[in-house]
């Protein structure tokens, strides 16, 4: 957990320290590169990384009172 705290916020610093730098594709390559961390083959974690994220509203909160 240390390292991919450590990745996003050298990503971040990198993202600022390069302001022309493509930052629409940082959703997609960062993600990538800690499923690899995490052991994903990068096959595996490219086709992951491009599933369609899940509809929020259908998620089911657990009741807070």
């Amino acid at each position: 957990m240390a390292v991919a705290a450590g990745a996003l916020l050298g990503l971040g610093k990198l993202l600022q320290d390069e302001p022309k730098r493509d930052d629409a594709a940082a959703p997609i390559e960062s993600p990538k590169t800690y499923c690899r961390l995490f052991g994903l083959p990068a096959d595996e974690a490219h086709e992951i990384c491009r599933r369609p994220l899940p509809d929020i509203g259908a998620v089911a909160l657990p009741d807070s009172a």
